[in-house]
């Protein structure tokens, strides 16, 4: 009699690993299918992304385009004589007048002074620096002795 139990309990371990491992093995199937599909998933989720960017992409390029026509239209030298014309009521002048001024102010303005081809002074070019009197002096006081 305990041979006959010996030998079922001999048979049906190896039943059992087996059926563990059928089991674990259709486990990972199951979970190589979900990753498969999660990844497919992921994919068609990120072409519709990239497919709705694309079409954002173009939409603001096409009001950008209409923008930089915007702005040239607004530029246009006719619109511009327009708007004087009628919103600043400003008219062609009918005669022209020139001033022409003799002297030089005491302080010419560094624009006039590159206007008139002078060389533009800075304070630095005017008085010379701490070290050169230090240099200066040290220089008599060298001769000196």
């Amino acid at each position: 009699m305990q041979n006959s139990v010996a030998r079922r309990r001999s048979f049906s371990l190896p039943s059992v690993r087996l059926g563990l491992e059928v089991l674990a093995f259709g486990a990972l199937v199951v979970l190589g299918m979900a990753l498969l599909l999660a990844q497919t998933g992921q994919v068609a989720s990120t072409g519709y992304q990239v497919e709705r960017l694309e079409e954002l992409k173009a939409y603001w390029q096409r009001e950008n385009q209409e923008l930089e026509a915007e702005v040239a239209r607004l530029r246009s030298l006719d619109r511009i004589e327009q708007e004087a014309r009628n919103r600043l009521h400003m008219v062609t002048p009918s005669s022209y007048m020139y001033v022409t001024v003799n002297t030089l102010p005491e302080q010419p303005t560094s624009l006039l002074k590159k206007a008139l081809g002078e060389k533009e002074t800075t304070p630095a070019d005017t008085s010379p620096s701490w070290w050169d009197k230090l240099g200066a002096t040290l220089m008599r006081w060298g001769r000196s002795s």
